[in-house]
């Protein structure tokens, strides 16, 4: 009779879960996800019956007892999320039947051990996220019928074994973050069978063989890496996901018109974007972000009706965004930053009703906002900083209810910065500097309570005295308790340092040089920001002597040495 047997242990006060072997013959346990606590019983080990036992995540802790070696009817093993440790020393060569072992997050050290590879019959192993070492050897040529080997964030090292390009049934091979090094052999790419392979965040090198054996392969990633060349994908037509971000490819764009995920980023790919792009219909991920890519974003990228992440940043890319891009109704991120892209922002980007991440940052860009942009609820960060956009925030800004970031520094914006932006509950960061703002910051900022960046300053040139904010600088800043970056240098407010602003003590920079109106003293209680590294109050008409336990404290303190006694400030 196959059945799982639990007791409780009603004599234990920490609700323990304990095994009983009565008169029923036991196959299986399956105590997954029970809050097991404690170290694995040796006892376990009388269970002869047992073909699978699943203990998988619970809270066991300690070494997997060698006495469970006798256990040589088991075929399933999941010791998978718990917190199991030291060598696995399991005898295999007495437990000929095992078809699956999962290790996977524990913290299991050492090697795998030698009896491992003398068993035939296993199907799959799971060595994920422990901290196993040495290298991984050939002898995996005899598990002749192995489907799935994934031990990813571990310490293997060495080359990867070319025997797994001779194991007929291996379908799923997954290295990930190892420390293996060498290059990828033509034998492992051999493995006709295999669907899926992940041999990223390692350090491999050299160029990569071709891939025209592996008809089945859906799945590559070999990202941060060193590798290098041009990939040859041969006739191969079901690859769906291709990761190959962080090497030094170069050459051309695959060819591969049933991909669903194309991340080329950070290698050396040259040239325009292919007009052929419009033939890789499923594709939901186009990221080719850091490449050495020029010309201009072509209108064909508009028939990539289903995509859903498209990242251009960092290239040589010229010219406008084209229009038609309007046409992703399905993007959800859509980056163009750091190119050469100009001209006026389309408005054809109202159509984008699913956008989460805009960033056009560090372009060319005239002209104003597209005001749709400010009614677009579903964005979480809008970047835009570094160009030369004109215009003003308006009201409607409010509606971006889901906004997280909003940058538009180093601009031409003008006007006041209306009272409805303190409706952004979740904003984290708000950039406006180096723009021309002007007038009070709105009372209410201190609504912002997640805020962790203020950046305001620069909104004031000497040669133009109509722009800058001004005013007193608002005491319910300091409701911003998790604040971090306060700048509001360069501007044009008056009156004193609120002493509230004592109360931001996760802030790290408080900078408010350049204002020529603002006087009185440093409070006292600014000692009790603790984390604070940077206090620049240089330019400013604040006099007095600076506390002497922000100098204890070890806080970068520039001042004018004219108005203030410090024996720890960078004078100016």
């Amino acid at each position: 009779m196959r059945r799982s047997l639990i007791e409780r242990d009603k004599d234990n006060d920490n609700d323990e879960r304990t095994l009983r072997d009565g008169d029923t013959v036991v196959n299986t346990v399956n105590l997954e996800q029970n809050n097991l606590q404690g170290t694995l019983p040796p006892d376990l080990s009388l269970l002869k019956n047992l073909v699978s036992l699943n203990l998988s995540r619970n809270k066991l802790s300690g070494t997997v007892p060698e006495e469970m070696s006798s256990m040589n009817l088991l075929e399933e093993i999941y010791l998978n999320d718990n917190n199991l440790s030291q060598k696995f020393l399991l005898d295999f060569s007495l437990m000929p039947n095992i078809a699956t072992l999962d290790l996977s997050n524990n913290q299991f050290e050492g090697n795998i051990p030698d009896s491992l590879y003398s068993i035939t019959t296993i199907n799959q192993i799971r060595l994920d996220n422990n901290n196993f070492v040495g290298r991984i050897p050939e002898n995996f040529g005899n598990l002749i019928n192995l489907s799935i080997f994934t031990a990813n964030s571990n310490q293997f090292h060495g080359p990867i074994p070319v025997a797994f390009g001779s194991l007929g049934s291996l379908e799923n091979l997954s290295l990930r973050g190892n420390l293996l090094t060498g290059g990828i052999s033509t034998e492992l790419l051999s493995a006709t069978t295999l669907i899926s392979l992940d041999l990223s965040n390692n350090t491999l090198a050299g160029s990569v063989p071709s891939l025209s054996m592996m008809k089945k392969l859906t799945t590559l990633s070999l990202s941060y890496n060193d590798l290098s060349g041009e990939l040859n994908f041969g006739s191969i037509r079901n690859l769906k996901e291709v990761v190959l971000e962080e090497n030094k490819f170069s050459g051309r764009f695959p060819d591969l018109s049933e991909l669903t995920t194309l991340n080329l980023e950070e290698n050396l790919l040259g040239g325009n974007i292919p007009l052929s792009i419009a033939n890789i219909s499923p594709l939901k991920e186009f990221a080719i972000h850091k490449n050495q890519l020029t010309g201009n974003i072509p209108f064909e990228i508009s028939f990539l009706r289903n995509l859903e992440k498209l990242t251009l940043s960092s290239n040589q890319f010229e010219s406008n965004i084209p229009t038609a891009i309007g046409a992703l109704t399905s993007l959800k991120t859509l980056t163009m930053e750091s190119n050469f892209l100009e001209g006026q922002l389309p408005a054809s980007l109202r159509f984008l009703s699913n956008l989460e991440v805009l960033n056009l940052a560090d372009n060319g860009f005239t002209g104003s906002i597209p005001y749709a942009i400010w009614n677009m609820a579903s964005l979480r960060q809008l970047i835009l900083a570094n160009n030369n956009l004109v215009g003003q925030i308006p009201g409607s800004v409010e509606n971006m209810k889901q906004l997280q970031v909003l940058n538009v520094g180093s601009n031409i914006l003008r006007g006041r910065i209306p009272d409805s932006i303190v409706s952004l509950k979740n904003l984290l960061v708000l950039d406006l500097s180096f723009n021309f703002f002007g007038g009070p910051i709105p009372e209410k900022i201190g609504d912002l309570v997640d805020l962790r960046e203020l950046l305001l300053g620069t909104n004031y040139e000497d040669s133009n005295k109509y722009f800058g904010l001004d005013g007193t600088i608002p005491v319910s800043i300091a409701a911003m308790t998790k604040l971090e970056r306060l700048e509001l240098n360069r501007n044009r407010f008056s009156g004193v340092l609120p002493s509230q602003h004592g109360l931001l003590n996760l802030v790290q920079v408080y900078d408010v040089s350049g204002n020529r109106q603002l006087g009185g003293t440093v409070p006292a209680n600014f000692r009790q920001m603790s984390q604070l590294n940077e206090l620049k109050i240089v330019d400013t008409n604040i006099k007095g002597t600076i506390p002497v336990s922000l100098c204890d404290m070890g806080v970068v303190i520039e001042v004018g040495c004219s108005q203030i006694e410090c024996n720890c400030c960078e004078c100016s």
